[in-house]
């Protein structure tokens, strides 16, 4: 079993316990381990103030390569229904665990991302921009965007 560490903001960088938040992960399809097979059931975390965790099976160890979905549900001051994020990302589990910012794959970069730095950036997402800051060569102040 691997934990997954996480701290819940909104984007004004507030607790969101006052909104009954709670994420929900789950495996994209059943998968084995041995002998052992594990289920799609969601697990459910209600969170709290500060840094949570969750206890999640790993997928790193999984005999099928299996990921986990992340949804996070909210309610406004009343009590009553705001809204849920589906976010875009496979969730990769590793042995260890982990805080779930370092476990989304990077494929979740933001486009607009701009790199500000001397050498090529490695990882280079496609679509974002790296601005060479060298000194004293011929490429630095160059733009490039990653194409492809």
């Amino acid at each position: 079993m691997a934990t997954v560490t996480f701290t819940a903001q909104d984007c004004n960088l507030q607790s969101m316990v006052g909104k009954s938040l709670k994420l929900t992960f789950t495996l994209t399809d059943p998968a084995t381990t041995g002998a052992s097979l594990f289920l799609t059931d969601p697990i459910v975390v209600t969170v709290a103030d500060g840094t949570n965790s969750v206890v999640l099976q790993d997928t790193e160890t999984m005999d099928q390569l299996r990921y986990y979905r992340v949804a996070a549900t909210w309610l406004d001051a009343a009590g009553g229904y705001v809204s849920v994020d589906y976010p875009d990302w496979n969730l990769f589990v590793p042995i260890g665990g982990g805080n779930l910012s370092a476990l989304i794959p990077q494929s979740a970069n933001n486009p607009y991302m701009i790199f500000w730095q001397e050498t090529e950036p490695n990882p280079w997402p496609v679509g974002t921009v790296w601005v060479d800051t060298s000194v004293n060569t011929a490429t630095s102040g160059d733009v490039q965007r990653k194409d492809s």
